[in-house]
This record gives structure tokens, C-alpha cells and sequence, in this order.
């Protein structure tokens, strides 16, 4: 059930998102959301996982 919702959700948002916004402006946002992850992932803590496979 969760997964049927969260697909249908991700069909509104493509489609609201692609009727709002130009090719190049959609470009632009998927590049600054990968800058956004990117930096993200680059400063949070290590999981508990990644900790014992240092270890």
C-alpha cells in the first residue's frame, strides 16, 4: 500500500513539475538537487554499518 502511494505521489509531482517548468530549467534543478545530495553525503556522520566495516 505504502509503495502504491508513494509511486502515485511521484507521478503527480513529475507530472506538476515538468508542466511548471522548461527542459532546461528541469536540468537545472536535477543538477543542483545531485550538488545538494552530493554535499550532503559528503559531511554526514558514517552509519553504524560503515563504522564497523572500518573497524
Amino acid at each position: 500500500m505504502q509503495r502504491e502511494v508513494g509511486r502515485l505521489h511521484a507521478r503527480q509531482v513529475i507530472r506538476a513539475m515538468t508542466g511548471a517548468l522548461e527542459p532546461g530549467q528541469l536540468r537545472a534543478l536535477r543538477d543542483l538537487c545531485t550538488d545538494l545530495v552530493a554535499a550532503n553525503e559528503a559531511h554526514r556522520p558514517p552509519s553504524s554499518k560503515e563504522k564497523e566495516e572500518r573497524d
